[in-house]
C-alpha cells in the first residue's frame, strides 16, 4: 500500500499539467498511463517495485526523483499509526511527508498483524521506518484475529506448545481434553482460524459421576466418608448466623448448579428466603465452615434460588420438594470435586430404580437420633423401597406426605437420614467400562417424626425423584448459562449461545452432564440446532424412515444381523434443541442394544 508515492510529488508540477503521465484530464485522476499504448495503472502501484506497465514506465522514472520524502498513508483498516522522530511543529496525518521518521501501527482490539516473513502480532504494534524518503517495507494490515477463551476442560496446543489467547487467520489448533476430570467420546476435531472465526469450537465433557476415594458416621449408623468418595456433595450453610451454620447438603450437577430441597430455604411465614443468606462448600469433609482440616476446599455464595412455582412447604405436604441454586462463583473441577450425573430416560430411570437397589447418599447429619450433628462427613447406602412396601410400612398419618413426585428408601433398623441431611442427593451406580458411574436420582425430603426424638431411625424416608422434575431443572440450567454469559440486566432477553442439554435413553457409556457442548458441524449442515446421527451400530445398521419434513420428528429402524425391531416413535424421535423448546434429543441406536439385551435369543 505504502510504496515510493513521493515519486508522484515530483511530477506534480510537470505532468499532472499536460496529462501526459495521468489518465484523464486533472489532478483528481487516480490512474497512471504507461507510456507506451493505452494501460493505466492505479497510483498507488507506481514505484511499488513491480512493472505493472509492459514498458515497465511505471516504475523507470522512480529512480530519476529527486524526492527524499515518505508520504504518510491513509490510516489502516481496524487502526491507527503514531509518526515518532519527525519535525514537532508540522501535523503529522495522511498525506504530509518527511524525510526520515519512524511510523508505529497499532491495530483495534481483536485485530493483529499479519505478513509474511514476520512473526504474526495480536498487540498490532509494528514499526515501519522510513530512511531518506525510502521506506523499510510495505504497510501492514490489520486483520481479525481468533480468540481461544480460556476453557477448564480443554487446553489448546498451537504447533507442539500451548496457544495464545489470540492467533492469526489461518491457524489449525489441536484441542485435548483435560483428563481425568473431562473427557470426549469422540476423538475432537482440529479447530481452523478462518477470517477471525473459529470453524467450530471443542469442549470436553466432565466426567461426571465418578467416585475417587483414597483412603468418617448422616446419618444414623452411616459410615466416615473417604475423600473424593462422593466428590459431587456441597454443604450448605446460613450465613445469618456466626460463624455459619450447615443445613442442608446439595449435588454439583454442574460447575455453578446445585440442586438440593426447596425446605432448605423455606419459611411458611416468610417464605423463600434471600439467596443471600447462604453460601456453599464443596470438597469438606468437616463439618464447621472454616474448619483447617480440610484441603483443596472450594467456596461460593449463592447467587439465585429457584423453587417449583407451586410449592408450599407443610401445606402442600412437601410436594415439588427440589430447588436448585446458581452459584455466585463457578466450581474448579478437580480429582476429589467433580458433578453427579444427569439422565432423565424414564427406562433408565424404571433400571436404576428397582427395589433393594442400593443408592449412595452424604450427609452431616445427626449420629444418633437424639444425638448431635457428624463433625465429619458420613456416607451410607440405602435401597431404594417400592410405592407399596413404602406405604404398608409407614404410619397412615404420614402416608399422604408421599406425593406423585416422591420415592421411598432407606432402612428400618437403625440406619437413616436425620436433620441435617435434608437436600442430599441419593445417586445410584451404573458400571461403565468397568466402572462405576452414579446418576442423580433423588432429594432428600421427609421422614416420619416421634414426639420424643429428633428424627425416627426405623422408618423410610422419602425423596423428591429427579425425573419428576426434569423441565424445572433444565430451565434453572439455561438460565445459569445466560446469566453467566449476558451482560448484567439483560439475562431476560440476552441468550447469545442456546446450550445443548443433553438427554439419554438408557445406560451408555458416554456418560450424561447438564453442560453446553457444542457439535462440530458435519459435512452436509453448518447449523448447530440440527441433529447429528450417531455412527452405525456394530452388528447391525439402521435407516432413516421417508416421508418426513426439516424439523420434523422422524424414525430410525435399526437391523441387528439376522433380526430387526422397528423403535417406537416415542424412543426414536430426534428433536431439535432450542433455547425455548424443552426437547432433547435421543437416539434409536442405544434404545437397540438395550433391546438386544433384554430379549437375549
Amino acid at each position: 500500500m505504502l510504496s515510493c508515492v513521493f515519486f508522484l510529488i515530483s511530477l506534480a508540477t510537470t505532468a499532472l499539467a499536460s496529462g501526459s503521465y495521468f489518465c484523464g484530464t486533472s489532478a483528481s485522476a487516480t490512474e497512471f498511463k504507461c507510456k507506451q499504448g493505452s494501460d493505466c495503472v492505479r497510483k498507488e502501484n507506481v514505484c511499488d517495485g513491480t512493472r505493472d506497465c509492459d514498458d515497465g514506465s511505471d516504475e523507470e522514472l522512480c529512480s530519476n526523483s529527486q524526492s527524499k520524502t515518505c508520504i504518510l498513508p491513509p490510516y489502516p483498516a481496524h487502526g491507527t499509526y503514531e509518526v515518532w522522530n519527525a519535525p514537532i511543529d508540522r501535523l503529522k496525518g495522511p498525506g504530509q511527508s518527511f524525510e526520515s521518521f519512524l511510523l508505529k501501527l497499532k491495530c483495534d482490539p481483536g485485530y493483529g498483524v499479519t505478513e509474511p516473513g514476520f512473526e504474526s502480532d495480536i498487540n498490532g504494534v509494528r514499526d515501519i521506518y522510513c530512511i531518506n524518503g525510502k521506506w523499510s517495507q510495505k504497510m501492514a494490515e490489520c486483520e481479525r484475529f481468533c480468540k481461544l477463551d480460556p476453557d477448564p476442560s480443554v487446553r489448546f496446543i498451537c504447533g507442539g506448545r500451548l496457544c495464545n489467547t489470540y492467533v492469526p487467520p489461518g491457524t489449525v489448533v489441536n484441542p485435548i481434553c483435560n483428563s481425568p476430570v473431562y473427557y470426549s467420546t469422540e476423538g475432537l476435531l482440529y479447530m481452523t482460524c478462518i477470517g477471525g472465526s473459529w470453524d467450530y469450537v471443542a469442549r470436553c465433557r466432565a466426567d461426571c459421576g465418578r467416585v475417587t476415594p483414597n483412603g468418617v458416621q448422616l446419618i444414623i449408623d452411616g459410615k466416615a466418608s473417604k475423600r473424593g468418595e462422593l466428590p459431587w456433595h456441597v454443604g450448605i450453610y446460613r450465613k445469618t448466623s456466626k460463624p455459619f451454620t450447615q443445613i442442608c447438603g446439595g449435588s454439583l450437577v454442574s460447575n455453578d448448579v446445585v440442586i438440593s430441597a426447596a425446605h432448605c430455604f423455606w419459611s411458611d411465614l416468610k417464605k423463600l428466603q434471600p439467596a443471600s443468606d447462604f453460601a456453599v462448600a464443596i470438597g469438606k469433609l468437616h463439618l464447621d465452615w472454616n474448619d483447617s482440616r480440610d484441603i483443596d476446599v472450594q467456596k461460593s455464595n449463592v447467587k439465585k434460588i429457584s423453587i417449583p412455582r407451586l410449592f408450599e412447604g407443610v401445606q402442600a405436604n412437601f410436594q415439588e420438594d427440589i430447588a436448585v441454586l446458581i452459584l455466585t462463583t463457578s466450581f474448579v473441577y478437580k480429582t476429589y470435586i467433580r458433578p453427579v450425573c444427569l439422565n432423565f430416560d424414564d427406562i433408565f430411570d424404571r433400571l436404576q430404580l428397582q427395589h433393594g437397589n442400593l443408592g449412595k447418599l452424604a450427609g452431616w447429619g445427626l449420629t444418633s437420633v437424639n444425638g448431635g450433628s457428624a463433625p465429619y462427613l458420613q456416607v451410607v447406602q440405602l435401597p431404594f423401597i417400592s410405592e407399596g412396601v413404602c406405604i404398608k410400612a409407614l404410619p397412615a398419618s404420614f402416608r399422604p406426605y408421599i406425593t406423585g413426585d416422591k420415592f421411598c428408601a432407606g432402612y428400618t433398623n437403625g440406619t437413616a437420614v436425620c436433620k441435617g441431611d435434608s437436600g442430599g442427593g441419593l445417586a445410584f451406580p451404573e458400571r461403565e467400562q468397568g466402572m462405576d458411574r452414579y446418576y442423580l436420582r433423588g432429594v432428600v425430603s421427609t421422614a416420619p417424626n416421634l414426639e420424643d426424638q429428633l428424627c425416627n431411625d426405623k422408618s423410610y424416608s422419602t425423596f423428591t425423584k429427579i425425573t419428576k422434575h426434569q423441565e424445572f431443572i433444565k430451565n434453572a440450567l439455561a438460565e445459569a448459562i445466560s446469566l453467566k454469559t449476558c451482560p448484567r440486566g439483560q439475562e431476560a432477553t440476552c441468550n447469545p449461545n442456546p446450550p445443548y442439554v443433553e438427554d439419554s435413553d438408557g445406560p451408555n457409556n458416554d456418560g450424561v452432564i447438564p453442560v453446553p457442548l457444542l457439535i462440530p458441524p458435519s459435512s452436509t449442515s453448518n447449523d448447530p440446532y440440527a441433529c447429528i446421527l450417531p455412527p452405525q451400530p456394530k452388528s447391525g445398521l439402521f435407516e432413516i424412515k421417508t416421508n418426513h419434513k426439516d424439523n420434523e420428528f422422524f424414525v430410525l429402524n435399526v437391523k441387528c444381523q439376522l433380526f430387526l425391531w422397528e423403535m417406537e416413535p416415542e424412543y426414536a424421535k430426534m428433536y431439535l434443541v432450542i433455547f425455548n423448546v424443552k426437547y432433547f434429543a435421543k437416539t434409536a441406536v442405544r434404545r437397540a442394544a438395550e433391546v438386544k439385551r433384554n430379549h437375549q435369543l
